[in-house]
Protein backbone atom coordinates (compact mmCIF):
# COMPACT_ATOMS: atom_id res chain seq x y z
CA UNK A 1 0.00 0.00 0.00
CA UNK A 2 1.47 3.31 -1.03
CA UNK A 3 0.73 5.69 1.80
CA UNK A 4 2.59 8.07 4.03
CA UNK A 5 1.92 8.30 7.76
CA UNK A 6 3.53 11.01 9.77
CA UNK A 7 3.30 12.85 13.08
CA UNK A 8 2.26 16.44 12.68
CA UNK A 9 3.27 18.66 15.62
CA UNK A 10 0.50 20.74 17.15
CA UNK A 11 1.67 24.03 18.64
CA UNK A 12 2.07 27.53 17.36
CA UNK A 13 1.73 26.31 13.78
CA UNK A 14 -1.52 24.49 14.53
CA UNK A 15 -2.96 27.45 16.43
CA UNK A 16 -2.08 29.73 13.51
CA UNK A 17 -3.67 27.30 11.07
CA UNK A 18 -6.87 27.23 13.13
CA UNK A 19 -6.92 31.01 13.26
CA UNK A 20 -6.40 31.28 9.51
CA UNK A 21 -9.16 28.76 8.87
CA UNK A 22 -11.52 30.79 11.09
CA UNK A 23 -10.68 33.97 9.17
CA UNK A 24 -11.21 32.09 5.88
CA UNK A 25 -14.68 30.92 6.96
CA UNK A 26 -15.59 34.35 8.36
CA UNK A 27 -14.54 36.05 5.15
CA UNK A 28 -16.71 33.69 3.12
CA UNK A 29 -19.69 34.31 5.42
CA UNK A 30 -19.25 38.06 5.22
CA UNK A 31 -19.08 37.87 1.44
CA UNK A 32 -22.35 35.93 1.31
CA UNK A 33 -24.06 38.21 3.84
CA UNK A 34 -23.35 41.20 1.65
CA UNK A 35 -25.22 39.72 -1.31
CA UNK A 36 -28.53 38.01 -1.87
CA UNK A 37 -28.37 34.29 -1.17
CA UNK A 38 -27.32 32.35 -4.25
CA UNK A 39 -27.87 28.64 -4.64
CA UNK A 40 -24.67 26.59 -4.89
CA UNK A 41 -26.33 23.36 -5.98
CA UNK A 42 -29.60 21.49 -6.21
CA UNK A 43 -31.20 18.20 -5.18
CA UNK A 44 -31.13 15.67 -8.03
CA UNK A 45 -32.26 12.56 -6.12
CA UNK A 46 -34.54 12.47 -3.08
CA UNK A 47 -36.34 9.63 -1.35
CA UNK A 48 -38.12 9.70 2.00
CA UNK A 49 -37.99 12.69 4.34
CA UNK A 50 -35.18 15.24 4.12
CA UNK A 51 -35.22 18.47 6.16
CA UNK A 52 -33.03 21.54 5.71
CA UNK A 53 -32.28 24.09 8.42
CA UNK A 54 -30.60 27.41 7.62
CA UNK A 55 -29.76 30.20 10.05
CA UNK A 56 -31.62 32.62 7.77
CA UNK A 57 -34.81 30.58 7.34
CA UNK A 58 -37.24 28.22 9.06
CA UNK A 59 -36.79 24.43 8.82
CA UNK A 60 -38.31 23.07 5.62
CA UNK A 61 -38.64 19.80 3.74
CA UNK A 62 -36.47 19.46 0.68
CA UNK A 63 -37.92 18.28 -2.60
CA UNK A 64 -36.49 17.14 -5.91
CA UNK A 65 -34.80 20.12 -7.62
CA UNK A 66 -34.75 22.16 -4.37
CA UNK A 67 -31.84 24.64 -4.31
CA UNK A 68 -29.02 24.20 -1.80
CA UNK A 69 -27.38 27.20 -0.11
CA UNK A 70 -24.33 27.96 2.02
CA UNK A 71 -25.00 27.29 5.73
CA UNK A 72 -27.68 24.71 4.92
CA UNK A 73 -27.85 21.91 7.49
CA UNK A 74 -29.38 18.93 5.69
CA UNK A 75 -30.85 16.03 7.67
CA UNK A 76 -32.20 12.75 6.31
CA UNK A 77 -34.69 10.61 8.22
CA UNK A 78 -34.99 6.81 8.37
CA UNK A 79 -35.23 5.10 4.97
CA UNK A 80 -34.34 8.39 3.28
CA UNK A 81 -31.55 9.61 1.03
CA UNK A 82 -30.64 12.35 -1.41
CA UNK A 83 -28.00 13.50 -3.88
CA UNK A 84 -26.82 17.07 -4.31
CA UNK A 85 -25.28 18.28 -7.57
CA UNK A 86 -23.10 21.33 -6.99
CA UNK A 87 -22.34 24.02 -9.56
CA UNK A 88 -18.90 22.54 -10.34
CA UNK A 89 -20.43 19.07 -10.93
CA UNK A 90 -19.33 17.71 -7.56
CA UNK A 91 -21.90 15.24 -6.20
CA UNK A 92 -22.59 14.42 -2.56
CA UNK A 93 -24.80 11.42 -1.81
CA UNK A 94 -26.32 11.29 1.67
CA UNK A 95 -27.80 8.15 3.21
CA UNK A 96 -30.44 7.70 5.89
CA UNK A 97 -30.19 9.25 9.38
CA UNK A 98 -27.36 11.50 8.23
CA UNK A 99 -26.51 15.17 8.65
CA UNK A 100 -24.47 17.49 6.42
CA UNK A 101 -23.57 21.18 6.73
CA UNK A 102 -22.48 23.26 3.73
CA UNK A 103 -19.97 25.65 5.32
CA UNK A 104 -18.46 27.32 2.28
CA UNK A 105 -18.71 27.10 -1.48
CA UNK A 106 -17.28 29.36 -4.17
CA UNK A 107 -17.13 28.32 -7.80
CA UNK A 108 -15.74 30.83 -10.27
CA UNK A 109 -14.72 29.20 -13.57
CA UNK A 110 -12.63 32.23 -14.51
CA UNK A 111 -10.68 32.48 -11.25
CA UNK A 112 -9.18 29.27 -9.91
CA UNK A 113 -7.71 31.06 -6.88
CA UNK A 114 -11.20 31.78 -5.52
CA UNK A 115 -12.77 28.34 -5.89
CA UNK A 116 -13.31 26.31 -2.74
CA UNK A 117 -15.68 23.91 -1.04
CA UNK A 118 -15.91 23.06 2.64
CA UNK A 119 -18.59 20.78 4.10
CA UNK A 120 -19.05 19.15 7.49
CA UNK A 121 -20.35 15.66 8.13
CA UNK A 122 -22.01 15.54 11.54
CA UNK A 123 -23.13 11.92 11.35
CA UNK A 124 -24.21 9.19 8.98
CA UNK A 125 -23.12 7.78 5.63
CA UNK A 126 -21.99 9.78 2.60
CA UNK A 127 -20.30 9.51 -0.76
CA UNK A 128 -18.40 12.46 -2.25
CA UNK A 129 -17.40 12.66 -5.93
CA UNK A 130 -15.42 15.78 -6.65
CA UNK A 131 -15.93 17.96 -9.72
CA UNK A 132 -14.21 20.92 -11.32
CA UNK A 133 -13.03 22.60 -8.11
CA UNK A 134 -10.37 19.95 -7.48
CA UNK A 135 -9.26 20.22 -11.11
CA UNK A 136 -8.85 23.99 -10.81
CA UNK A 137 -7.37 24.12 -7.30
CA UNK A 138 -6.73 20.69 -5.73
CA UNK A 139 -6.17 22.02 -2.21
CA UNK A 140 -9.50 23.82 -1.88
CA UNK A 141 -11.95 20.95 -1.32
CA UNK A 142 -12.33 19.84 2.28
CA UNK A 143 -14.60 17.57 4.25
CA UNK A 144 -14.61 17.96 8.02
CA UNK A 145 -15.87 15.42 10.54
CA UNK A 146 -15.89 15.50 14.32
CA UNK A 147 -12.42 13.97 14.48
CA UNK A 148 -10.65 14.87 11.23
CA UNK A 149 -10.23 17.11 8.23
CA UNK A 150 -9.97 15.40 4.84
CA UNK A 151 -8.30 17.28 2.02
CA UNK A 152 -9.71 15.93 -1.24
CA UNK A 153 -7.71 16.37 -4.43
CA UNK A 154 -9.93 14.68 -6.98
CA UNK A 155 -11.52 11.38 -6.03
CA UNK A 156 -14.47 9.24 -4.99
CA UNK A 157 -14.73 8.93 -1.21
CA UNK A 158 -17.10 7.17 1.17
CA UNK A 159 -17.73 8.30 4.75
CA UNK A 160 -19.30 6.46 7.68
CA UNK A 161 -19.46 8.69 10.75
CA UNK A 162 -20.76 7.25 14.02
CA UNK A 163 -20.50 8.31 17.67
CA UNK A 164 -17.46 6.18 18.45
CA UNK A 165 -15.62 5.93 15.13
CA UNK A 166 -15.33 7.32 11.64
CA UNK A 167 -14.36 5.52 8.43
CA UNK A 168 -13.08 7.07 5.22
CA UNK A 169 -13.19 4.77 2.17
CA UNK A 170 -11.13 5.70 -0.88
CA UNK A 171 -13.41 4.21 -3.54
CA UNK A 172 -11.78 5.85 -6.53
CA UNK A 173 -8.60 7.86 -6.96
CA UNK A 174 -7.10 8.83 -10.35
CA UNK A 175 -3.37 8.42 -10.81
CA UNK A 176 -1.48 11.44 -9.57
CA UNK A 177 -4.21 12.46 -7.11
CA UNK A 178 -4.10 12.08 -3.32
CA UNK A 179 -6.15 12.26 -0.13
CA UNK A 180 -4.81 13.88 3.06
CA UNK A 181 -6.47 12.89 6.33
CA UNK A 182 -5.52 14.89 9.44
CA UNK A 183 -6.95 14.20 12.88
CA UNK A 184 -7.92 16.66 15.57
CA UNK A 185 -6.94 16.24 19.17
CA UNK A 186 -9.56 14.76 21.49
CA UNK A 187 -12.27 17.47 21.70
CA UNK A 188 -12.27 17.07 25.51
CA UNK A 189 -8.51 17.61 25.80
CA UNK A 190 -7.13 20.50 27.84
CA UNK A 191 -5.65 23.58 26.18
CA UNK A 192 -2.17 22.45 27.22
CA UNK A 193 -2.70 19.10 25.50
CA UNK A 194 -3.95 20.84 22.37
CA UNK A 195 -0.81 22.99 22.27
CA UNK A 196 1.71 20.26 23.00
CA UNK A 197 0.29 16.95 21.84
CA UNK A 198 0.79 15.47 18.36
CA UNK A 199 -1.89 14.72 15.80
CA UNK A 200 -1.71 12.17 12.99
CA UNK A 201 -1.86 12.53 9.24
CA UNK A 202 -2.07 9.99 6.43
CA UNK A 203 -1.68 10.66 2.72
CA UNK A 204 -3.43 8.10 0.49
CA UNK A 205 -2.33 7.81 -3.14
CA UNK A 206 -4.28 4.79 -4.41
CA UNK A 207 -7.90 3.57 -4.31
CA UNK A 208 -9.17 0.62 -2.31
CA UNK A 209 -7.85 1.92 1.00
CA UNK A 210 -9.92 2.61 4.13
CA UNK A 211 -8.91 4.63 7.18
CA UNK A 212 -10.63 4.23 10.53
CA UNK A 213 -10.46 7.25 12.84
CA UNK A 214 -10.82 6.71 16.59
CA UNK A 215 -10.75 9.47 19.19
CA UNK A 216 -8.33 7.57 21.42
CA UNK A 217 -6.40 5.53 18.85
CA UNK A 218 -5.65 7.88 15.96
CA UNK A 219 -5.66 6.61 12.38
CA UNK A 220 -5.82 2.95 11.36
CA UNK A 221 -5.27 2.09 7.70
CA UNK A 222 -6.43 -1.07 5.94
CA UNK A 223 -7.49 -2.47 2.55
CA UNK A 224 -11.21 -2.32 1.73
CA UNK A 225 -12.70 -5.78 1.25
CA UNK A 226 -15.24 -6.67 -1.44
CA UNK A 227 -17.89 -7.27 1.22
CA UNK A 228 -17.18 -3.92 2.84
CA UNK A 229 -17.52 -2.09 -0.48
CA UNK A 230 -20.83 -3.84 -1.22
CA UNK A 231 -22.12 -3.23 2.31
CA UNK A 232 -21.27 0.46 2.08
CA UNK A 233 -23.09 0.92 -1.23
CA UNK A 234 -26.13 -1.02 0.03
CA UNK A 235 -26.32 1.12 3.17
CA UNK A 236 -25.90 4.32 1.17
CA UNK A 237 -28.71 3.34 -1.19
CA UNK A 238 -31.13 2.27 1.56
CA UNK A 239 -33.73 4.95 0.86
CA UNK A 240 -37.46 4.72 0.35
CA UNK A 241 -37.03 2.69 -2.88
CA UNK A 242 -34.27 0.36 -1.81
CA UNK A 243 -35.46 -2.67 -3.80
CA UNK A 244 -35.64 -0.69 -7.05
CA UNK A 245 -32.28 0.93 -6.50
CA UNK A 246 -30.51 -2.37 -5.96
CA UNK A 247 -31.64 -3.46 -9.42
CA UNK A 248 -30.61 -0.23 -11.12
CA UNK A 249 -28.03 -1.13 -13.84
CA UNK A 250 -26.20 2.16 -13.29
CA UNK A 251 -25.77 1.35 -9.60
CA UNK A 252 -24.51 -2.15 -10.48
CA UNK A 253 -21.99 -0.66 -12.90
CA UNK A 254 -20.86 1.83 -10.27
CA UNK A 255 -20.36 -0.91 -7.70
CA UNK A 256 -18.52 -3.16 -10.16
CA UNK A 257 -16.01 -0.38 -10.81
CA UNK A 258 -15.38 0.05 -7.09
CA UNK A 259 -15.02 -3.70 -6.54
CA UNK A 260 -12.57 -3.87 -9.46
CA UNK A 261 -10.36 -1.23 -7.82
CA UNK A 262 -10.58 -3.11 -4.51
CA UNK A 263 -9.52 -6.36 -6.21
CA UNK A 264 -6.53 -4.65 -7.81
CA UNK A 265 -5.35 -3.25 -4.48
CA UNK A 266 -5.78 -6.61 -2.74
CA UNK A 267 -3.81 -8.33 -5.52
CA UNK A 268 -1.07 -5.71 -5.27
CA UNK A 269 -0.90 -6.15 -1.49
CA UNK A 270 -0.58 -9.92 -1.91
CA UNK A 271 2.32 -9.47 -4.34
CA UNK A 272 4.03 -7.04 -1.94
CA UNK A 273 3.60 -9.53 0.91
CA UNK A 274 5.08 -12.37 -1.13
CA UNK A 275 8.00 -10.19 -2.18
CA UNK A 276 8.65 -9.17 1.42
CA UNK A 277 8.68 -12.84 2.42
CA UNK A 278 11.10 -13.69 -0.38
CA UNK A 279 13.43 -10.83 0.60
CA UNK A 280 13.54 -12.00 4.20
CA UNK A 281 14.70 -15.53 3.28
Amino acid sequence: MRSIQENVPVGRVAVSAIACFAVWISAGSAFCAGKAAKAVGSVIVLEGTVVVVNENAKPAKLQLKSPVYINDRIKTGPNSRLQILFDDDSVISQGENSELIVDEYIYSPKNKEEVRCSVRIAKGIFRVLTGKITDMNPKRFRVQTRLATIGIRGCDLGFMVDDDSEDVLVLGLPEGKSILIETFMNPDASLQDLLSGPSDAISIVEPGIAVTILADAGLQERIITRDEAKSFMARLMSGGKQDEDVDNPEDDEDLSGIVKDVDLVMASAAVDSQQAGADST
